[in-house]
């Protein structure tokens, strides 16, 4: 089990005082998750206790089946976005630790004894103990037993359907990243070191950073997007290409994101970027020379200003 005070953005070994705990997996954390944080935010305040996620380290699904799960957001990109929503702390668990815990052992040796939890914050289709015994309403009675509250928090609807995170994974894998934004109530992003590459981009004036995905990480559909760039306080436009680069690679399978991010030039390699992805502009595809690459790349970025300005 790793704790994590978001206040200070440590590492600690137990939390400070009694809490508030909203618990999930918040994969992506879309926008039915923020009404769990602003829920869990409110309900921390009425108590005047201290507010955090409990979650695991890694998917549940990826022990439980054979088809692993692709996630959408790293555990760093989540910690990041917990603390910036304010909670004041994360807690990642780990699966095979608790997996054989019954719900009442749950509630009592993990919500109640380790971290003195007086009000839980859920969703409606929560899940939780061996072989997901537990349920919701489950959760509310056994707290009630010990005089502790629990929230249940109703779906959220965006384009008339409920926002999970299996629905934003169908938009990010079919490049529809509008659509994905529209469920997370932001741009879908990526958050991976920048690597070395084969420096194409600079030989013909359009220099790139290179990112690679993890594995069991979701990859949006090949082609290139509208993106933004983190870096430091600053914020760059920029274009980014999906894929395997076919004019320079014939492994088909070897993915990875390349972005030239406009009017910046700095050195980035073994920094942790954020790439935000807004619009997919075209399909990738393998060109005849450099010359129709370095010439599409510019029309690329053309697209991409002009989206932006209309933005």
């Amino acid at each position: 089990m790793k704790i994590i005070d978001l206040k200070n953005k440590k590492e600690i070994t137990a939390v400070d005082g009694p809490v508030c705990l909203l618990l999930g997996n918040f994969d992506g954390v879309h926008e039915g998750h923020t009404k769990l944080i602003e829920t869990a935010l409110s309900e921390g305040q009425r108590l005047g206790i201290k507010t955090g996620a409990w979650t695991f380290e890694k998917h549940p699904l990826n022990y439980l089946t054979s088809n692993s799960v692709l996630c959408l957001s790293s555990n760093e990109e989540k910690t990041d976005i917990f603390a910036e929503k304010g909670l004041d702390y994360v807690i990642y668990e780990d699966f095979e630790r608790v997996k054989n815990y019954s719900p009442d052992d749950f509630v009592d040796k993990i919500l109640i004894d380790s971290f003195d939890c007086r009000s839980v914050v859920c969703g409606f289709n929560f899940k939780f103990g061996k072989n997901g015994a537990g349920d919701a309403d489950f959760l509310k009675k056994k707290m009630e037993e010990s005089g502790r509250n629990t929230l249940i928090v109703s779906p959220v609807y965006k384009m008339n359907r409920i926002v999970s995170s299996t629905a934003v994974r169908f938009f990010v894998e079919n490049g529809l990243m509008e659509e994905a934004a529209e469920m997370l109530g932001r741009p879908y992003s990526i958050k991976f070191p920048v690597l070395h590459g084969h420096k194409l981009g600079r030989k013909i004036g359009i220099p790139t950073i290179n990112q690679t995905f993890p594995q069991n990480h979701i990859k949006p559909k090949n082609g290139t997007y509208a993106c933004t760039c983190y870096i430091g306080d600053d914020i760059f436009l920029g274009v980014s290409n999906v894929g395997s680069r076919p004019t320079v690679n014939d492994n088909i399978n070897d993915v990875n994101c390349e972005t030239h991010i406009i009017n910046y030039n700095g050195w980035l390699y073994g920094k942790n970027i954020r790439v935000c992805f807004y619009k997919r502009l075209r399909d990738e595809k393998r060109f005849d020379n450099i010359e129709e690459l370095k010439n599409t790349v510019k029309n690329d970025i053309d697209s991409a200003l002009e989206y932006f300005s209309k933005k």
